[in-house]
């Protein structure tokens, strides 16, 4: 059983699978990049390549240090601090879309503007097209 969670915040897994046995059961690929959380809590973001598209999940964390790991991303999931750190090193024309997440609803988002970038509904289904 593994446990995880932060300050005092526990969740148990019983059955839970590595990224590698995850990669090998799908038409996708998954990579983990150790990024900083505020919290000092163990974080990772993710590039996911499925059908000849990449995709990356910042998670939680305002670490942009992990973009000059990785390169050719279509779609960026982000939260705005990872946003704001994008715009603030003028990047944000490196992905075609840029979905934002982990954010409140009142929250002033920089750039939400920029055509590139989907601010989500509660429950909203996004489709991207090629």
């Amino acid at each position: 059983m593994k446990a995880a969670g932060p300050f005092g915040i526990r969740c148990y897994a019983h059955d839970y699978i590595t990224i590698d046995q995850l990669n090998r059961s799908g038409a996708w690929h998954i990579t983990a990049f150790k990024t900083k959380h505020t919290l000092c809590l163990e974080h990772y973001s993710y590039v996911l390549e499925w059908h000849d598209t990449r995709i990356f999940i910042s998670g939680d964390t305002k670490d942009i240090s992990v973009l000059r790991k990785i390169s050719n991303i279509d779609i960026l999931i982000s939260n705005p601090l990872f946003l704001k750190g994008i715009a603030k090193i003028k990047r944000i024309n490196d992905f075609k879309k840029i979905i934002l997440c982990h954010f409140r609803t009142k929250s002033k988002i920089a750039h939400k503007a920029h055509k590139k970038i989907i601010v989500p509904k509660q429950g909203k289904t996004i489709v991207l097209n090629p």
